[in-house]
């Protein structure tokens, strides 16, 4: 299947790039940070993101979009998981986390993704294609609210997290935390409204906006890492 190269998809294809070269740069600098790694991890999950959305918007049958769709919720889904670990690891060149933590932290991601990805159980329940309007997705709605709640709540962890160290820093490791406090903060007031709460109430018009507002997030969060 080929992209339809209309101006957004275009916009989405190459932020998507621009993140995973952004994630190769950090990465490549130390590949045995942790810090390093957890940012790369974050730049792949944004990018598929993007990625998912340029299937659903080229798809030329309701079965691929129905697929691309769930690929979409699945994709997105990783990036607040990402970004736990990536906050919960800043600054550190070695993991410091605990046992219980890194046991703990991914089992609601996986019990989502099992929401999203399998047809039987049927978060995404198909996908309305039309040549003048975005695709609309169908989602059953009590899932679709534990799915609302899973990223809402994992952002609110991530903040959680960000502000702690925020407060308790100084010099240039505040400085750090405020650009990436800045970056996140933007982009995930963007995209939770365009594509999590307006889907939610049918609105579709404004769901492939956050693909493209992530950049913020990712270049707050690398010019934090390497001119700080």
């Amino acid at each position: 299947m080929f992209f339809e190269l209309d101006i957004i998809n275009i916009l989405i294809a190459t932020i998507a790039v621009i993140n995973t070269l952004y994630g190769l740069t950090v990465f490549s600098r130390n590949r045995s940070n942790t810090t390093n790694q957890a940012f790369f991890f974050l730049t792949l999950a944004v990018s598929s993101w993007g990625i998912s959305m340029l299937f659903l918007r080229s798809a030329v049958t309701e079965e691929v979009a129905t697929w691309a769709a769930r690929a979409l919720y699945a994709t997105a889904a990783l990036i607040p998981f990402a970004s736990v670990y990536f906050a919960s690891l800043f600054p550190s060149e070695r993991s410091k986390l605990t046992y219980a933590q890194k046991t703990l932290i991914p089992l609601p991601l996986v019990a989502i993704l099992t929401l999203t990805l399998l047809p039987s159980i049927g978060l995404i329940e198909g996908v309305v294609l039309s040549k003048t309007s975005e695709p609309e997705i169908s989602f059953n709605l009590i899932q679709h609210t534990f799915y609302a709640l899973y990223i809402i709540g994992y952002f609110s962890w991530v903040y959680v997290i960000l502000f702690t160290k925020f407060f308790h820093a100084k010099n240039i490791l505040r400085i750090q935390l405020a650009y990436i406090l800045i970056g996140t903060l933007t982009t995930t007031g963007i995209a939770v409204v365009t594509n999590l709460m307006l889907p939610y109430f049918g609105i579709f018009s404004l769901n492939w906006f956050g693909q493209i507002g992530i950049l913020a997030m990712i270049t707050f969060i690398l010019y934090s890492i390497l001119k700080h």
